[in-house]
């Protein structure tokens, strides 16, 4: 195969690797990935329990919403950091999975809250007299990381990436074509 060739088949498989994450971060109706970040804790709590929540990065309004549990909570702050907090209703069923919506601006994203069954903590933690030889509770669940900031949808942004890669594989390319003529030097 030639050079060119090969460089053309990296070129070719590098767009198709970039376009992937922009169609990804698209998503279905289930998507949940938002230019701002959004936390509850705890993430179990007693009926009558109170829940704080954090929104990051959100430079318009950020609310709080789970109409089952409670009324839309006006997070206070600045774009770097809102937080808020609110009681949880009394009356709600032990065991059941709420989903909160965090909005921001137009943007929203959501993230469950789980009810304590009864008898159950809302927060596990560790007490002094806890004896050496006590088990420990495993978390459960998967780990809600987010992207990272590593996937954009801005069109600017992806054309920019693809041109600088575009731009270091035509360098590869020509820097193989001058080793290949000057005798592998």
């Amino acid at each position: 195969m030639r050079r060119s060739s090969i460089a053309a088949l990296v070129l070719a498989a590098a767009a198709v690797g970039l376009s992937a994450p922009g169609a990804w971060a698209q998503g279905g109706s289930g998507s949940n990935i938002t230019s701002f970040g959004f936390s509850a804790f705890p993430t179990t709590v007693q009926p009558g329990g109170t829940v704080a929540f954090a929104i990051t990065g959100c430079s318009s309004t950020g609310s709080v919403s789970a109409p089952a549990l409670f009324n839309t909570v006006n997070l206070t702050g600045n774009s770097t950091k809102m937080t808020g907090t609110t009681t949880v209703g009394t009356g709600v069923n032990r065991g059941a999975t709420y989903q909160l919506t965090f909005t921001c601006g137009t943007e929203s994203g959501t993230t469950p809250l789980m009810i304590a069954s009864s008898g159950s903590t809302a927060t596990p933690t560790p007490s002094a007299s806890a004896s050496a030889g006590s088990a420990a509770t495993a978390p459960a669940g998967a780990v809600k990381t987010g992207d990272g900031g590593s996937i954009t949808d801005n069109p600017a942004e992806m054309a920019g990436g693809l041109a600088l890669l575009a731009l270091a594989g035509t360098g590869v390319a020509l820097r193989m074509r001058r080793r290949g003529s000057h005798g592998g030097s």
